[in-house]
């Protein structure tokens, strides 16, 4: 198996529209510009025929394809694909076959392949025959060395090959809006363009291979095609060279939408990002990267990469205080970051206690069977569905810890002169606690609350009773003493006046 190898970066780079492969946004370019070695130089002229030898940059991959192809104005003179030989580890060398192309000035375009994707083109000029009028400027041919870019920055520095001006000439520089699938460069030249303004390096150059530092500040993310001319003393040549460029120098835009409380719960939270994007190019090869973070906590910061929907979920089981931060990285590597907190507050349970099956009111007294004992449970407490199944049942009788477990079974009391009280106390793991209670004697024992409840009934109507008659008795007492008869007191001196009358009268009388 051949394995050659160069590293790749994880950017998505533009591929040519013209290429009759996979043409795809997402295809990758290496690093080094200089992936391709032309034996010779970029720009050469052949008297007669020849092969052009190559090298190539080791590539991690055994699907790599080396294509090539020769053009004269935008016509393909031929075309062929190298093959690699391991033996001499070596590609094979691209025939320049003088008769066919002669005269012409050539452009020579290299392809590398690698899994059907293009990974990068190198150009070259190649010069056969004699050329008519060679030194006038508008014979002269200058294309980019490597036109796959994608540009993320503002100012850029390109490389130029030429041939025509031997030295002292000069070079302008356009740009337009384009498509990617409707760009008039195709191969390294350009129709005639629609460029508003040119802009005149200001230096003047003497050599075949050149570069031009490139200030696209004032342009937007977008497709964009960059197109360079030669000349001297503004005559300037009719070939134009091109590139095609993803122009992409805006970081993304974060949008973070998630609540800033929640209860406890085995349901995680969502965090929402999807509405982030990059200002032109959308959210298609956007990259999510989520740093989760506890406040107050020993727990290490945990980082991970999200899928393309844009989402994280956050465990709700635990209690706390979280910081959730948000790095958005787009297809050249700008990136973008926020936060958001999220308190995940603890919820208190519920407590129920059911005795036989029957449940409960806290504080209520009841009545139980006569028998040796009776099932308690606990299975109507509640909680958050995270906490629910650990929580802590801990059993009191009379304020003394007996049991503990949601279901068990309570022996009768040895004292049954007297009521109980049954306290169930139920705890989560965050140390929140809930209890109920009742009060409960034995039915036919004196501890038997309706027992209890007929002796103070008679007791009740004793006293009500007692205190009747006594009021009776009372009012009897005082009607009798308002019946009591008047007694006139007795007048001594009246009395004796009448007595003295009859004495008188009976002496009268015997007189006679």
């Amino acid at each position: 198996m051949r394995v050659i190898w160069v590293s790749l970066i994880a950017l998505l780079l533009l591929s040519n529209p013209h290429l009759s492969l996979k043409d795809s946004q997402e295809s990758y370019q290496s690093p080094e510009l200089d992936l391709i070695q032309i034996e010779g130089g970029n720009v050469q002229i052949f008297e007669s025929s020849s092969d052009l030898r190559f090298d190539v940059g080791y590539i991690d991959s055994d699907e790599v394809e080396i294509r090539w192809m020769i053009k004269d104005e935008g016509v393909t003179r031929y075309d062929g694909q190298s093959e690699f030989q391991s033996e001499t580890n070596e590609w094979d060398s691209i025939p320049i076959h003088h008769h066919v192309i002669s005269p012409c000035r050539c452009i020579l375009v290299i392809d590398v392949i690698v899994e059907d994707e293009r990974i990068h083109r190198e150009f070259g000029i190649i010069r056969a025959g004699q050329i008519a009028s060679p030194n006038s400027s508008e014979n002269w041919v200058i294309v980019p060395k490597n036109p796959i870019l994608s540009i993320d920055q503002q100012i850029v520095d390109f490389t130029y090959i030429q041939d025509g001006a031997s030295s002292d000439f000069d070079v302008r520089w356009g740009i337009q809006s384009s498509k990617a699938s409707e760009s008039g460069c195709l191969d390294g030249l350009h129709n005639p363009p629609s460029v508003e303004q040119w802009i005149v390096v200001g230096d003047t150059f003497n050599s075949t291979e050149l570069s031009i530092v490139q200030d696209l500040s004032s342009f937007g993310d977008g497709w964009w095609t960059i197109l360079v001319q030669m000349g001297l003393d503004g005559n300037w040549s009719t070939w134009i060279g091109c590139t095609d460029i993803r122009l992409d120098i805006t970081s993304p835009s974060v949008e973070l939408a998630a609540p800033s409380k929640v209860p406890e719960s085995s349901v995680p939270v969502v965090i929402d990002a999807s509405s982030s994007s990059d200002t032109f190019w959308g959210r298609e090869g956007l990259r999510y990267i989520w740093t989760l973070t506890e406040i107050n906590s020993s727990n290490v910061a945990r980082t991970s990469v999200g899928g393309s929907d844009g989402l994280f979920n956050l465990s709700a089981e635990d209690s706390g205080t979280f910081v959730v931060n948000l790095t958005i990285v787009d297809q050249v590597g700008h990136t973008n970051s926020t936060s958001v907190t999220i308190d995940v507050v603890n919820q208190r349970p519920n407590s129920a206690l059911r005795i036989d099956g029957v449940p409960t009111d806290d504080g209520e007294t009841i009545r139980l069977s006569d028998k040796d004992g009776w099932s308690i449970d606990a299975y109507y407490s509640t909680d958050t569905s995270n906490d629910v199944a650990s929580l802590d049942y801990v059993w009191y009788l009379d304020g003394v810890p007996i049991l503990s477990g949601i279901e068990r079974t309570l022996e009768r009391p040895e004292d049954d002169s007297v009521q109980h009280t049954l306290m169930l106390v139920v705890t989560d793991d965050n140390g929140e606690v809930d209890s109920s209670s009742v009060m409960f004697g034995v039915i036919d024992t004196p501890s038997d609350p309706e027992a209890q409840g007929s002796s103070m009934v008679i007791l009740t109507g004793v006293l009500v009773s007692i205190i009747f008659i006594l009021i009776v008795a009372y009012l009897m007492m005082f009607m009798r003493q308002d019946r009591v008869p008047v007694v006139r007191p007795w007048d001594i001196e009246s009395q004796k006046e009448p007595e003295s009358e009859a004495t008188s009268s009976r002496t009268e009388s015997d007189s006679k």
